[in-house]
């Protein structure tokens, strides 16, 4: 008798835990308003060195005392400080880009060292103020141009210095 009682209670218990007391049936529900997907597709960027950026020639002047920054513009003027005289062939670097039309970009350039006779350097500071962020027109083109500074010292060593710009640009 108390295996049926067992087998009974067990039934009880089991019915008791499949079926809940207070169980509301479900309904599904729909959005009010269904969700939009989309997905926009872009050409891919391309980017075009069309001129190097030239300080021009930097001439220290005798007793130079101390350092001085060397600054080249967009628009290629040099700006040179006391104790420098600067001359020569200036430009700045100028890049054209293509991609979609009308979609933003943004330009990115890191300093870098301009390497010179016997080991000698140049911290070079890229400036691109009007580059980043720029529009692509509507045939999906933009040009832009970097300027930047460099530092002279009365130690810097005469000579060529030179170096390469690390210019990316990308979808903003």
């Amino acid at each position: 008798m108390s295996k049926i009682f067992r087998s009974m209670a067990l039934a009880a218990v089991t019915t008791a835990f499949a079926v809940p007391a207070n169980a509301a049936p479900t309904v599904p529900v729909a959005a009010a308003t269904p969700a939009t997907a989309t997905a926009q597709i872009v050409d891919p960027l391309s980017l075009t060195k069309t001129q190097d950026l030239n300080f021009g020639t930097l001439i220290k002047v005798t007793g130079m005392a101390s350092s001085h920054v060397v600054t080249i513009n967009e628009a290629d003027t040099v700006t040179c400080t006391a104790e420098l005289l600067c001359g020569g062939t200036t430009k700045s670097a100028k890049f054209d880009v293509a991609g979609s039309p009308n979609q933003i970009v943004k330009v990115y350039v890191a300093p870098t060292t301009l390497n010179g006779p016997g080991g000698a350097t140049l911290a070079f500071t890229p400036t691109a103020a009007s580059a980043s962020p720029l529009t692509l027109s509507t045939g999906g083109l933009a040009s832009f141009a970097i300027g930047g500074s460099i530092t002279v010292a009365p130690s810097t060593f005469s000579g060529v210095y030179s170096g390469n710009m690390n210019v990316t640009v990308d979808y903003n």
